[in-house]
């Protein structure tokens, strides 16, 4: 009975580990990019980067709005059905990105009509964001389910690259 209960927590910490280092090394990614395209840009270019940013930030919260940790949790139950979860979870993401992404196309375009330059930045930004959150949501949240923390954390350093 021991044994299993070491395995169980040699599980955990290593999961643990593989989420804390994925993060650092996404984080550091993510500054290096950032000082890197602040040192070779103005401060226009850079404040239009920001704003590209938030923008990003928050539609990509819009496309989960919680339900990867509904997900989680119901397949995480005893006998759950993972494929039936994972497939409505999937369905529910892709609505979701396909209803953000159009509204907020007409937003930017309407918010920054007369400055061309400030809306292709935002949307040639927010749009492979939101392709980048999609994929890395359900990819995270199946492999969270099947606890494989490891795929987790390559999932977020590859888009952190390419972010």
């Amino acid at each position: 009975m021991k044994t299993s209960n070491a395995k169980s927590t040699n599980h955990v910490f290593i999961n643990i580990l593989h989420l804390f280092f994925g993060t650092i090394v996404t984080k550091f990614i993510g500054a290096i990019a950032t000082i890197l395209y602040a040192n070779y840009t103005d401060v226009k270019d850079y404040g239009v980067l920001s704003i590209a940013l938030s923008f990003s930030v928050i539609l990509t919260f819009l496309t989960d709005s919680g339900i990867s940790h509904t997900a989680i949790r119901e397949g995480t139950k005893k006998n759950s059905d993972i494929g039936k979860i994972m497939y409505s979870y999937v369905t529910v993401r892709v609505i979701l990105f396909f209803l953000v992404s159009l509204f907020s196309t007409i937003f930017i375009c309407f918010v920054y009509r007369n400055d061309l330059q400030m809306q292709q930045a935002i949307l040639l930004l927010v749009i492979p964001s939101l392709v980048g959150s999609l994929l890395q949501g359900v990819g995270g949240t199946f492999f969270q389910i099947i606890e494989k923390m490891n795929y987790v954390s390559y999932i977020n350093i590859i888009l952190g690259v390419f972010i």
